[in-house]
């Protein structure tokens, strides 16, 4: 009689898989989560240093004689953007950075042997 695969083993691979996916879906949720945990503190975070630099220019121009008011204002534009573009870039760095950790761990699943290979 030849060997072939039981259903026994054919039903064992799929719990096994069921459960590595499982595991692998789970671990990717809490990454999830914990990205949108990070970047919400980060929004926070720059959000509040947007309106203090705002906050602060606004006070200046207000106090600047009528002159100075072109040049303080040209000065609050340029830093607005840079001020964007730092945010922006830190953004993508922990999108970035997140995408990593997640392809990390699906990458370092333990691997194990097929029962049907036997």
């Amino acid at each position: 009689m030849t060997q072939g695969k039981s259903p026994e083993n054919n039903v064992d691979n799929l719990v096994e898989n069921y459960k590595q996916n499982l595991q692998n879906l789970t671990k990717m949720t809490k990454a999830a989560g914990e990205t949108v945990k990070n970047l919400t503190q980060l929004q926070n975070k720059y959000m509040q240093e947007s309106l203090q630099g705002i906050s602060g220019i606004a006070n200046e121009i207000m106090a600047a004689q009528p002159v100075q008011r072109a040049s303080l204002s040209q000065k609050a534009m340029n830093q607005g953007l840079n001020r964007a573009m730092a945010h922006s870039n830190a953004v993508l760095q922990a999108l970035s950075q997140s995408a990593t950790t997640w392809f990390e761990q699906l990458n370092n699943q333990p691997k194990k042997p097929s029962k049907s290979a036997n």
